[in-house]
């Protein structure tokens, strides 16, 4: 198998190191193209950061996951637990807005209208309505949890020394 193939595929296994580039080259990137005026990457920039989103949180941390001969089941649970933390948080997002009766995410758009419709919504109330209210925090520490614990555990936790029924270790070539 080619160097680039490896790279997409999630079979075998990958070091510390490998996780730990991909990582970073996925930050970099993706503070670039979320610092770049709209429009100027287009769809070219959206593509790019797909792929690296895939290796990030798919093919390298599975590979991962086999290093230490462990299947990919492990980073179904991880990325599983932070989709239900996210859900839950949209869910909340979701609930406050129609109970201000403003459009999901106005307040990203819109503070100042958005923060109008709070407080005539809060108005007459004996408890007021939070936008960010226990169930949208409370859905992104949920998911916070489940990414830190993940990445942590891939990043530094050492693979099996020798070869497993996943293959070599990453950088001992078979055959």
């Amino acid at each position: 198998m080619s160097r680039w193939a490896r790279i997409f595929a999630p079979r075998g296994r990958a070091g510390r190191r490998e996780m730990a580039l991909v990582t970073v080259t996925f930050l970099i990137f993706g503070s670039l193209v979320g610092a770049a005026p709209a429009g100027v990457l287009g769809g070219l920039g959206v593509l790019c950061q797909g792929v690296l989103l895939w290796l990030v949180s798919i093919s390298v941390p599975i590979r991962r996951f086999h290093d230490m001969d462990r299947s990919w089941w492990w980073q179904a649970l991880f990325l599983g637990g932070a989709a239900f933390g996210l859900l839950v948080m949209q869910m909340g997002i979701a609930t406050a807005s129609a109970v201000i009766g403003v459009a999901p995410y106005a307040w990203v758009a819109d503070p100042a209208t958005f923060q109008a419709a709070l407080e005539a919504a809060n108005e007459g109330r004996a408890v007021p309505i939070d936008p960010l209210d226990h169930t949208v925090m409370g859905g992104f520490a949920f998911a916070l949890i489940f990414v830190l614990t993940g990445f942590g555990w891939l990043l530094f936790v050492p693979g099996s020394p020798d070869a497993n029924r996943f293959g070599s270790p990453p950088g001992i070539r078979e055959g």
